[in-house]
């Protein structure tokens, strides 16, 4: 099944290259696919939203109870709640992964390795979050 927030965000990479996360939110033509798709990648495969005035509400069920996820602010186009941390460190991980890391693939496996551990010591990433973001960070599911 396609993942059309990942798609989309894939398909406009171009958008968010050089940006932060809060950079990317207000310049991106749709920061909705884009919180979608990291929330996605942070391996949230359903998520539900709700707008109350000028906020929308991520959230997910998780055993039966509601995980609220990220509050974003349509005016100042910024997060918070529980998941923002992560969902910064997301956007760093997909970033790579689109840019500097996809370089990698054609580097012969000791080279591939090196160039990933240098980039998560330098992210400030945890090597067990990049490997779930890495493997929600797909298209096809």
């Amino acid at each position: 099944m396609l993942n059309k927030e990942i798609s989309y965000v894939k398909d406009h990479y171009f958008e968010i290259e050089t940006k932060d996360l809060y950079s990317a939110l207000v310049n991106f033509s749709s920061p909705d696919d884009l919180i979608v798709a990291l929330l996605n990648a942070l391996g949230f495969d359903e998520v539900l939203k709700e707008t109350v005035q000028n906020s929308t509400r991520y959230y997910s069920i998780v055993q039966n109870t509601r995980v609220d996820l990220i509050d974003y602010d349509n005016l100042t186009k910024k997060i918070s709640g529980n998941a923002s941390s992560d969902l910064e460190k997301a956007f760093l991980v997909a970033k790579a992964i689109e840019g500097e890391l996809s370089d990698a693939l054609y580097y012969p496996a000791d080279s591939r390795k090196k160039t990933v551990d240098l980039f998560i010591a330098n992210s400030g990433v945890s090597v067990d979050l990049y490997k779930k973001i890495l493997s929600g960070w797909k298209q096809f599911r």
